[in-house]
């Protein structure tokens, strides 16, 4: 009988110390954990130097694209001033030109037309 009791007494004590481990080990895994870091001023103050940064971007880049567009005004406007020029003082080469963008044999004036509309309608979308 003493054998089984002995016996008894170690396996409850094996039993409560295997608890008290998992338990000690289930403790220590959430003191580990680390809380998030409190808002703090410096991070607010990186945060507003990054939003800024981004803002003087952005308005270089707008600047650079209004230079773009007012470039690119001038030359469409420059290409259809040569146009004119060229239709009034070189007919011949007029007709020639229109015939090579309506990739024709023969000018024709619905080859000018086609033309037109189609010079119409890409400087609309540009």
């Amino acid at each position: 009988m003493e054998n089984k009791q002995e016996l008894l007494v170690r396996i409850i004590m094996g039993v409560t110390i295997v608890l008290l481990l998992t338990t000690m080990i289930m403790k220590s895994d959430q003191t580990n954990t680390v809380a998030p870091a409190p808002h703090s001023v410096s991070n607010d103050d990186s945060l507003l130097n990054v939003i800024d940064s981004l803002n003087t971007q952005v308005i270089g880049l707008e600047s650079e694209l209004d230079q773009i567009e007012k470039k690119h005004d001038e030359v469409v406007f420059e290409y259809g001033l040569g146009l004119e020029h060229i239709e009034k003082t070189h007919p011949d080469a007029f007709k020639e030109f229109h015939r090579f963008i309506g990739f024709k044999e023969r000018y024709t004036r619905e080859t000018k037309a086609e033309n037109k509309k189609r010079l119409v309608k890409w400087d609309r979308l540009n």
